[in-house]
């Protein structure tokens, strides 16, 4: 059967016949971004992390699934609870989670901006 080596399809010492269907599909580091939080570039889709770019990673998103920047920590943000807004500074406080000190993750703050919190594990 053929492997993915280097992005590219190979055989084990023979070339791969034009027949055959490759399908590379390669993990890069980071964990994909809540899609409910996070923007995404709905016109560059992707089937897996080797469609993207750089170090983006294919995602899901709400259109379906894009190349987006990968969150560096592991956790899940915890849940934004409507109705009651949360107390403290409805500004942007962070980007990514490499914006945020120790463990703690960039996550919606409740009233539309992004904060550094402590996530659920």
């Amino acid at each position: 059967m053929p492997a993915c080596r280097s992005g590219r399809c190979s055989a084990a010492s023979s070339p791969v016949p034009t027949h055959t269907v490759c399908l590379c599909l390669s993990a890069k580091a980071g964990v994909c971004p809540d899609p409910a939080t996070e923007e995404a570039n709905c016109t560059v889709g992707c089937q897996s992390d080797g469609d993207c770019e750089s170090t983006l990673k294919c995602c899901p998103a709400a259109c379906g699934k894009a190349c987006q920047e990968p969150n560096e920590k592991p956790g899940t943000c915890p849940p934004v609870k409507p109705g009651i807004p949360m107390l403290g500074l409805c500004v942007n406080q962070c980007k990514t989670d490499s914006n945020c000190p120790g463990s703690l993750k960039c996550c919606r703050n409740g009233c539309g901006k992004v904060s550094c919190v402590t996530p659920f594990y």
